[in-house]
């Protein structure tokens, strides 16, 4: 719709909220929380495996949630665009299989769009990101809920159900 936020700026806006791969993505768990919080309230079910009370990094799915939802059965095939976006994004950054047959089909086409702007944006395996992955205190993270953004044409807090 007119006026409607694309997933390439929520795209952008969760790699910004996650924090750069220098520092490590120091806001990935406070990201999958955001995620969790979404599902939990939208349709009473966790998305990620947790231990300890705390979500598993890198995110492991609980039962029924899938990294590309193929038809409606998935929990998370009509998830709202800003959350299909943070999902995207962690998908891109923290989970992908290394496959020798398909070296160049890494990213997300979120993903991809976004490398067209940040060309140093790149797929990373689990393991990739767990070398760099240098977690931040929960207090330190600052995720604002406002402004607004436009989703099909209705006016939503960004990454919150």
């Amino acid at each position: 719709m007119k006026g409607d936020t694309t997933g390439l700026q929520l795209y952008a806006r969760g790699a910004e909220l996650i924090g750069s791969p220098d520092k490590g993505f120091p806001f990935a768990l406070q990201v999958l929380e955001l995620i969790q919080a979404y599902f939990v309230k939208t349709i009473q079910k966790e998305p990620f495996v947790k231990q300890n009370g705390t979500i598993v990094i890198p995110p492991q799915l609980t039962h029924g949630f899938v990294w590309r939802p193929r038809d409606k059965s998935a929990p998370n095939s009509t998830c709202r665009r800003d959350i299909y976006a943070l999902w995207c994004l962690i998908r891109d950054i923290m989970v992908r299989k290394p496959n020798p047959k398909y070296p160049d089909l890494t990213l997300t086409s979120l993903g991809c769009e976004y490398q067209t702007t940040v060309p140093s944006w790149k797929s990373l395996t689990s393991d990739e990101f767990m070398k760099l992955y240098k977690p931040a205190k929960k207090s330190s993270f600052i995720f604002k809920t406002t402004p607004k953004v436009r989703i099909r044409g209705e006016d939503v807090t960004p990454f919150t159900a």
